[in-house]
């Protein structure tokens, strides 16, 4: 073959070999996501404690390598927001959401950052994530 075929060969190999991997990728993060908001709908339907709330949470956002910075970051926040022992399900989803754009947007909230941050964050850009 010439230069030309073997380049042309090369370049569908490698296409080929590209579109095969990410679509592994893609089907490995959808199979994620679906694993993390089916144990978070497991969560939020029971009624737990705060403590146990949280401990549940940090596993399931833990199995689904969320980091534990970020994860700490969100239960920190959580027990700021905690009203006597109890949690509304719908302010572990605001700042989840809040958070996770803040990660995925690059401005990650550090140490110090607040849930109201995060709030703010989820309610920017509601359709980033959608619980």
């Amino acid at each position: 073959k010439t230069a030309e075929g073997k380049l042309g060969e090369a370049l569908s190999d490698a296409a080929t070999y590209t579109t095969a991997t990410n679509e592994k990728f893609v089907d490995g993060l959808a199979r994620s996501r679906d694993q993390l908001l089916s144990n978070l709908d497991g969560l939020f339907g029971s009624d737990m404690k705060l403590e146990e709330t949280l401990e549940s949470l940090e596993d399931v956002l833990m199995m689904a390598d969320i980091g534990a910075t970020t994860t700490g970051e969100i239960i920190s926040d959580l027990r700021s927001i905690a009203v006597e022992d109890k949690i509304d399900p719908d302010d572990i989803k605001s700042v989840l959401r809040g958070r996770l754009v803040q990660v995925l947007e690059g401005r990650g909230g550090g140490i110090g950052s607040d849930a109201a941050a995060a709030a703010a964050a989820a309610s920017e850009n509601p359709r980033a994530i959608n619980f």
